[in-house]
């Protein structure tokens, strides 16, 4: 079912931007919880990109079947109609934020952008790959302001909301673009490889095991 969950509590504050007039932004959330709480059940958020970022802790998540493990500091996308939950995992404590965008038709504008600078920027939001990256700090930095932006003087509330917005979208995409450094070998890889696909043997090759070590050393 299509979900977008308004239910904030002590621990969660969640912001929905409907009511004010955006048609691009759903709803902004963060949780803070101390102690682990129930699975998040499987669901979908329709037409909606969602992008987590997690700042402390460490959280399963599935989606489509794949499993993704979060660690402070990642950022997990969600496209569209995609299903997902935390599967059989608690909610572990830990902070996280999510920020959830409604995807316009091609002929309206995105976060007030001009038409083509609407649809460059949401093509590369759908063409995220791979799903799961390092975030910065800056991404919780502008989620913050949208928080005290929401809280603020309503004349400049949705101004403010939706410049934040924008340039969180950005630094996503440019977290996205940066490929990780290369720090294991070619040949301690291959083992690695060589290992995961005889884990469940009944009888280990320990002498191969034994030849592939050796060859690292010399």
């Amino acid at each position: 079912m299509i979900n977008v969950l308004i239910d904030p509590s002590n621990e969660r504050k969640i912001v929905d931007f409907r009511p004010w007039g955006f048609q691009d932004l759903a709803a902004l959330g963060r949780y803070n919880y101390v102690a682990a709480h129930r699975p998040l059940s499987r669901h979908t958020h329709g037409d909606m990109l969602e992008f987590c970022y997690l700042d402390e802790g460490e959280q399963p998540y599935n989606v489509e079947g794949q499993r993704y493990l979060l660690k402070g500091g990642d950022v997990l996308v969600t496209f569209p109609h995609e299903r997902h939950g935390s599967g059989r995992s608690p909610l572990n404590r830990g902070r996280l934020y999510w920020l959830l965008v409604c995807v316009p038709t091609r002929r309206k504008r995105f976060l007030d952008l001009p038409l083509s600078e609407s649809r460059e920027l949401l093509n590369t939001l759908l063409s995220i790959s791979p799903r799961q990256f390092r975030g910065t700090r800056m991404l919780k930095h502008s989620l913050e302001r949208i928080f005290k932006a929401s809280d603020g003087p309503e004349h400049l509330r949705v101004i403010e909301i939706r410049n934040w917005a924008v340039r969180f979208l950005l630094d996503v995409v440019e977290c996205a673009s940066r490929r990780p450094k290369e720090r294991i070998s070619p040949a301690i890889r291959e083992v690695m490889h060589y290992i995961d696909a005889h884990l469940e043997d009944e009888t280990p090759p320990l002498a191969e095991y034994a030849r592939m070590a050796l060859s690292l050393i010399h």
